[in-house]
């Protein structure tokens, strides 16, 4: 099998002779404003343009789902026609980052794919060459699928049936990656058939397997002559349930300015709402999403909590109980889209000027007989709950090597618990911090899972159950380890003169605590 996958492999990059690209010649100016989302995927409009509608731009730039940098530098596009009319800001890097080397290896770092989940999306940035695979085990296996991006010098992409194996099928895609700008790309992989496109639109590249392989994880890489750097927005959801009333959940933290798509997943069988809002409040000046209404038969888009419908559309089956669907939901402006993740945008509505309502926070409820599940993806930082159960979490990636300082906040009413360890799970030697012991009113550092207290401070109401409270945690190679409450000196300090190796962290509540946690800018 292995002889004749690479014997296949060597006739293809014989037969594949890079070509050379021409500049392109634009004949009007929407051909401009398309190539340059597609040529620079790196880009977000900002907020005017004096030739274009905002409407006409927006289905040009803003369909990718894009996020841009907090402290955005403004910068103009190099095309002359576009270079009085737009002004962009690049995108920066979010969660669950990881880089590969120019070698064609693949890392399986990431946890295994629930088996609900059919799609996963993710960012890339390289040159060329970046391969995905889906496989059974968390490995290479003969059986598993390989998707390559920006093959032969970045002018194909192909699915293949085994590493190094023959393109099943093999699209043209020049351009398709960039070293300077992150792409975002999704994988489907619901039964017979796999599905590889920009999120946000239709796929470019399908392949129906008549016995398709089992998928729980996936690996990366880069290679022959490229290196790559990687964003996992799928691992790391945040999960609530809804119940059978009509009554908005508003939990998530309040949506940074710079961050206008939202994405996320949810079961239901119907009467799924999603609440935009100026403040945590479903009154007022909202806007009200509904999918699957009417027993799942039409969405509509609605100005206010039970208020008029502005536009509405025939999505018949769109939900179902059994099974996740993913949606995105932009807001612009006052120009809202709404869509399934991959697919062309289902509604559409655009709010007069100067007369769109401001969106700080979102809302979800189900209700009219219905119960949901739902999955908010690094909603503007990696927002968890863990219940009143001592059971830590390894639901984050694993810590960069250069990266010596954790930061987050927590809502809890004591005994939160941080795991430092050397796997993705409990271990034997493993650092332990508890935040608000003993009703709140201490903290300490330990040397294994409930072992000897190396050190504790008095910490009386660190912890709020009705608050976030914002800390820090940082470490080094010689064992320094230092707890904080954000600005503050620290409160706990320890030196260990056989220090452990540091790639994870785990989080936890119990002894009658619950806690939400906010994981803020890791892996950047």
């Amino acid at each position: 099998m292995f002889l004749r996958c690479s014997l296949a492999f060597l006739i293809l990059i014989c037969l594949c002779i890079p070509c050379v690209l021409l500049p392109l010649q634009y004949e009007t100016e929407e051909e401009v404003i398309h190539n340059e989302r597609a040529a620079n995927a790196s880009v977000l409009l900002f907020r005017y343009t004096p030739l274009y509608s905002h409407t006409r731009v927006q289905q040009y730039l803003l369909n990718g789902l894009y996020e841009v940098l907090t402290n955005y530098t403004l910068k103009r596009t190099s095309t002359s026609l576009l270079q009085k009319s737009i002004a962009v800001v690049e995108l920066k890097q979010c969660f669950n980052q990881y880089e590969t080397p120019d070698k064609y290896e693949y890392r399986y770092v990431l946890p295994a794919i629930p088996d609900d989940r059919k799609i996963i999306t993710f960012r890339v940035k390289a040159n060329s060459d970046a391969y995905i695979t889906l496989s059974s085990e968390n490995k290479d296996v003969e059986h598993m699928y390989e998707i390559v991006l920006g093959g032969s010098r970045n002018n194909i992409s192909a699915i293949r049936l085994g590493r190094l194996c023959k393109n099943e099928v093999q699209v043209s895609t020049p351009g398709l990656l960039s070293p300077d700008s992150f792409r975002h790309i999704y994988v489907s992989f619901a039964g017979q058939e796999i599905r590889v496109g920009h999120v946000g639109q239709e796929p470019f590249m399908k392949y129906t397997h008549k016995d398709p392989y089992d998928v729980k994880f996936i690996g990366f890489s880069t290679g022959f002559g490229s290196t790559g750097v990687w964003e996992f927005c799928t691992f790391g959801y945040n999960q609530y349930k809804t119940s059978d009333e009509y009554s908005y959940r508003f939990v998530l933290p309040e949506i940074p300015e710079y961050k206008r798509t939202l994405t996320f997943r949810v079961m239901a069988a119907s009467d799924v709402h999603i609440a935009l809002s100026p403040t945590k409040e479903d009154s007022g000046d909202i806007y009200e999403i509904v999918l699957g209404a009417g027993g799942n038969t039409f969405s509509t888009i609605r100005l206010g909590k039970l208020g008029d419908d502005v536009t509405t559309a025939d999505t018949p089956d769109l939900l179902n109980s059994a099974e996740f669907r993913h949606f995105y939901v932009s807001f612009q402006d006052g120009h809202i889209l709404v869509g399934e993740v991959g697919h062309k945008h289902i509604m559409e509505y655009e709010h007069g000027d100067g007369d769109s309502f401001p969106v700080n926070f979102v809302g979800f409820s189900t209700g009219f007989g219905n119960t949901g599940v739902w999955e908010f993806c690094d909603f503007g930082c990696n927002n968890y709950e863990t219940p009143d159960e001592y059971n830590y979490r390894y639901v984050l990636p694993e810590i960069p090597a250069h990266k010596q300082t954790i930061t987050f906040r927590v809502m809890a009413g004591g005994d939160a618990h941080i795991a430092l360890s050397s796997e993705n799970c409990d271990v034997k030697e493993m650092y332990e911090i508890v935040l608000g012991a003993g009703g709140n009113t201490y903290s300490g550092l330990r040397l294994s899972k409930l072992g000897h207290t190396e050190v504790t401070a008095d910490t009386e109401d660190f912890l709020s159950a009705t608050e976030f409270r914002d800390f820090y945690i940082s470490f080094d190679d010689e064992g320094s380890l230092q707890i904080g409450r954000r600005e503050e000196e620290p409160f706990l300090s320890y030196t260990h003169e056989d220090p452990y190796p540091i790639r994870f962290i785990g989080f936890s509540t119990g002894f009658g605590s619950t806690g939400m946690w906010e994981f803020l800018d890791f892996g950047n």
